[in-house]
């Protein structure tokens, strides 16, 4: 019988290649199998190699057990497990089954998909509905070894749009009572184009509930900032507003939209505090966001700033 005293130095034998093998017996349930075990992952892991938690996490995986010659006893043990295993062994990490590089074997269910996002979003990072939106992207996902869940998502959807545009769907799936809009999502730069039809739609017929002549009247670069939108008609559209509503009604020619450009008129104070603003060094796009007006209007009052001095006033 092997003594939790001993394990240690047997351990240390066999990776120096004293001893083949552990002792019979050594990984048995009866013989304090799961505690020899913990004693030789934690030795390795934090005296060793010095890890903490997400060293640990990033690096935990079968390859390093076989590596380190305790695979036999981890497959007894744990079945080969990752996950079982470290959070035997480490229970003070508080390890959650999607931090682990590999999850445990069927874990990922649309059930799980949401439970995993809502602990991500909620506990992990605190963020809100607006924060989600503003701060989405495929490198959140990657930064926490979450692109198997909208790999997995678009799987379990048969989603085969750009995994960009799909994070959009994704979040519509996790948090249904949000009613997200695809135009929120401000760091995708890909739109499938069913959800950007769909969403361009809702803009003119719900929000706007504008008809065909009212949007040729009245639709300008002012509107799409109000209504946030900029980022839509930069990046998909390249500012072409006529560009746009084409691809909502292409039976109708939309050419006189080239013309429009920003009618929006702020009050004193407004202006008052946009010169401020700028001469501040706040970029134009955050400055057209904080009035919704146009990039357009901002650079022209940045013109009047240049050459009259002082104020644009």
């Amino acid at each position: 019988m092997v003594e939790a005293a001993d394990i240690l130095s047997i351990y240390r034998e066999v990776l120096e290649g004293k001893r083949k093998t552990f002792p019979r017996e050594t990984w048995s349930v009866h013989n304090d199998g799961p505690t020899h075990f913990s004693k030789c992952l934690r030795y390795m892991v934090l005296d060793v190699n010095g890890w903490g938690k997400e060293e640990f996490l990033e690096k935990y995986k079968g390859t390093l057990l076989t590596k380190w010659k305790l695979s036999g006893g981890h497959d007894t043990l744990y079945q080969g497990s990752t996950y079982l295993s470290a959070t035997f062994c480490f229970p003070e990490f508080q390890i959650k089954p999607w931090q682990m590089t590999q999850a445990p074997h069927d874990f990922w269910t649309e059930e799980t998909l949401k439970l995993t996002l809502r602990d991500l979003f909620e506990n992990e990072l605190k963020w809100g509905r607006e924060e989600i939106a503003s701060n989405i992207t495929t490198a959140l996902f990657n930064k926490y070894n979450l692109l198997k869940v909208l790999n997995k998502h678009r799987k379990l959807m048969k989603d085969t749009s750009d995994p960009s545009s799909g994070l959009y769907r994704l979040m519509n799936f996790v948090y249904p009572e949000f009613g997200y809009r695809l135009h929120e999502f401000q760091n995708v730069k890909r739109w499938d184009d069913d959800d950007l039809l769909e969403s361009l739609k809702w803009l003119f017929e719900t929000k706007l509930n504008w008809t065909q002549d009212e949007i040729e009247d009245k639709l300008n670069l002012d509107v799409i900032y109000q209504e946030g939108f900029e980022n839509i008609l930069w990046k998909r559209f390249n500012k072409n507003i006529s560009r746009m509503v084409s691809f909502v009604y292409p039976d109708r020619d939309w050419g006189s939209l080239k013309k429009k450009y920003y009618t929006k008129t702020l009050t004193s104070d407004q202006l008052d505090s946009l010169n401020e603003d700028i001469l501040s060094g706040l970029t134009y796009p955050v400055i057209a966001k904080k009035y919704r007006v146009s990039l357009d209007m901002v650079k022209y009052y940045s013109k009047q700033l240049r050459t009259r001095g002082k104020s644009v006033i």
